[in-house]
């Protein structure tokens, strides 16, 4: 990294959706962990089954 954009890549803004805990843990995601818990549920009795 140079040190001109060094805080860019830094700041939370530059994260993956996927690996951003404030993101994905906002009040705007419950739906999306809703589902994702209805999913994990779902493949895993379909694997068992």
């Amino acid at each position: 990294m140079t040190k001109d954009n060094h805080a860019q890549k830094t700041a939370a803004a530059y994260r993956l959706a996927a690996l951003d805990p404030d993101f994905l843990l906002g009040d705007s995601m419950r739906g999306v962990r809703l589902m994702l818990e209805y999913e994990k549920t779902e493949q895993l009795l379909r694997a068992w089954t």
